[in-house]
């Protein structure tokens, strides 16, 4: 009822002044008053037909969203992506564009241009079927490789049943679906859907072409790894957390267990700190972490053997970086590797 309440409000404004935050007090409010679950244990068509109202009764709750002021034009891609999928006869690059904008409606972005540059950008988010580069097969099969790896999906269940407080999780990562994306949005990264994950194949790219200028096409590759290994991680135990708990709207949790002075923000990077010990920039560290540790772990790990990370003998750097608080893998890109 949300997604049609605002396909109908906004044709009724084309002409006029709109603004989201009007239609939430004259009508969101009224009809969705409180934060919608998104189950995940329904058949792709009724997901779909949920997930289109969670979207936009989410942006009704997001102060940081609607007090921006938007108005029709800054809307037009949320209103074409609704209209689209409207009569629920969707196909994957549709439910990876809703699947990103899921995330992106809880976002505490508080910069108006940065919202409207993810919206204008939102019809780029597209699966890729095949690649023309040549390191996107290589690539690909680590991921199926990381998948098989019982002693890394371990730890990751490890921190997932920690955080829900439940004994045991029940999923099988080789029914993970890992699917790499193309988009136009500088930073994006990755995020997670029901059971499944989405890896953008520009941006690894993007960093490669940043790196192999001062390290070389082989070490390059290989620092690509890295960060495909952390975005497994991290996007892995987002879903299997909204999977447990049957619920794709869910907000982050806070954690507080693994260290009682701090919470971290947030699942993904939880599961990051359980492996690595800390949140590794693995492209800063490129320049000078021990190569050839970093390569031996990955390595060992891939051979099944169960190995643990030694960030001090790794000479790898820590990511400061501030973060969007929002399940999308998004780092606000550096020139260095653009």
């Amino acid at each position: 009822m949300a997604a049609r309440s605002f396909i109908d409000y906004f044709c009724q404004h084309q002409n006029s002044e709109l603004t989201f935050e009007n239609f939430r007090n004259e009508i969101l409010i009224l009809i969705s008053p409180t934060k919608l679950k998104l189950e995940t244990n329904v058949d792709r068509q009724k997901l779909v037909s949920v997930l289109r109202d969670v979207i936009v009764s989410n942006l009704g709750f997001n102060p940081f969203f609607y007090k921006c002021n938007f108005s029709c034009d800054d809307l037009k891609n949320l209103y074409q992506i609704l209209l689209d999928t409207d009569i629920l006869q969707i196909d994957r690059n549709h439910l990876a564009k809703l699947t990103f904008l899921l995330h992106l409606s809880k976002a505490n972005i508080d910069d108006k241009n940065t919202w409207k540059r993810f919206f204008n950008l939102l019809y780029s988010i597209n699966i890729i079927e095949t690649s023309d580069w040549c390191h996107a097969g290589e690539l690909h099969q680590l991921f199926e490789n990381l998948k098989r790896c019982k002693k890394l999906t371990g730890k990751i269940l490890a921190v997932a049943q920690e955080l829900t407080e439940i004994d045991k999780i029940n999923f099988n990562f080789i029914d993970l679906e890992v699917n790499f994306t193309a988009s136009l949005i500088l930073g994006l990264n990755g995020f997670s859907g029901k059971n499944a994950i989405y890896i953008d194949l520009n941006e690894l790219s993007r960093k490669f072409n940043g790196l192999k200028v001062t390290i070389g096409e082989s070490r390059s590759l290989n620092v690509l790894k890295f960060e495909c290994l952390r975005l497994f991680v991290h996007e892995s135990c987002h879903v299997l957390i909204r999977h447990q708990l049957n619920d794709l709207n869910l907000l982050s949790p806070k954690l507080s267990k693994f260290d009682s002075n701090r919470s971290l923000p947030e699942a993904g990077i939880a599961a990051e700190e359980k492996i690595f010990t800390y949140r590794i920039d693995w492209l800063t560290s490129a320049a000078h972490f021990s190569y050839e540790y970093c390569f031996d772990y990955l390595t060992d790990l891939l051979d099944g053997k169960d190995v643990s990370f030694d960030f001090e003998k790794s000479n790898c750097m820590i990511d400061t970086s501030q973060m969007y608080l929002m399940a999308i893998d998004y780092k606000i890109p550096s020139p260095d590797f653009y």
